[in-house]
């Protein structure tokens, strides 16, 4: 299990899978690590949701 926020977001996008709904869960949980911190990554996630 990662212990900072690049490692967590790595296992959450290792996670995505053709199934959309993990894909969406991994989404949202990837959001939740960011938050404000990087606003860029922020729009970029939230395109790949789309």
């Amino acid at each position: 299990m990662a212990g900072n926020t690049r490692g967590k977001l790595k296992e959450h996008f290792e996670g995505m899978h053709r199934n959309f709904d993990w894909i969406l869960y991994h989404c949202q949980k990837s959001l939740e690590l960011i938050k404000d911190k990087n606003p860029a990554l922020t729009k970029a996630v939230k395109s790949i949701a789309r």
